[in-house]
């Protein structure tokens, strides 16, 4: 009986770590090729893509009197994909950019996408890519100063759409 036991034990243990290690290499899959964004400038530095550091002034910066966005970090990076080698990145061709704010959840969690836009195109827009994080993206290389329109309602096709103006968000580069 002990030794059904724990060959049935055996079983158990070597098919959990077959999971594992099967749901390990599938995941690998999926992201090679797949969009990136680095989760701080340490990561872009050392995948490559780092190209310039942003803050603002004051920090954290106020935009009316419910909003702000404490900036923990923000960073102009390429655009990037997953290599095979998961540390690798890849560079889209075509010079595209992300602007990422690494920022805290008590901001973040104030903006919400239906009810308030950063930007108000889609040139220029920000977006949400964790619940600590903001992302927006760029065709060309922008400037050493970057200054997002914040309004209510959802971003639209034009201004005339969006509503109140509640306030900006400007970045320098450091």
């Amino acid at each position: 009986m002990k030794k059904i036991f724990i060959i049935f034990i055996s079983i158990i243990v070597t098919l959990v770590i077959g999971f594992f290690v099967l749901n390990t290499i599938i995941g690998r899959m999926e992201l090679v090729g797949s969009s990136g964004i680095s989760s701080n400038i340490i990561e872009s530095k050392k995948r490559g893509v780092f190209i310039k550091e942003y803050t603002s002034s004051p920090n954290p910066y106020k935009i009316n009197d419910t909003l702000q966005v404490t900036i923990k970090e923000a960073w102009l990076e390429y655009r990037w994909y997953y290599c095979d080698n998961l540390d690798e990145a890849g560079i889209y061709p075509g010079f595209q950019y992300h602007l990422c704010i690494r920022s805290t959840k008590q901001d973040i969690c104030k903006y919400k996408p239906f009810d308030i836009s950063i930007g108000i195109s889609g040139d220029k827009y920000m977006r949400i890519s964790s619940s600590s994080s903001l992302v927006g993206d760029f065709k060309s290389m922008p400037g050493d100063t970057i200054e997002y329109i914040v309004a209510k309602g959802r971003l639209q096709n034009n201004m005339d759409t969006i509503g109140i103006v509640l306030g900006k968000l400007v970045l320098i580069k450091i």
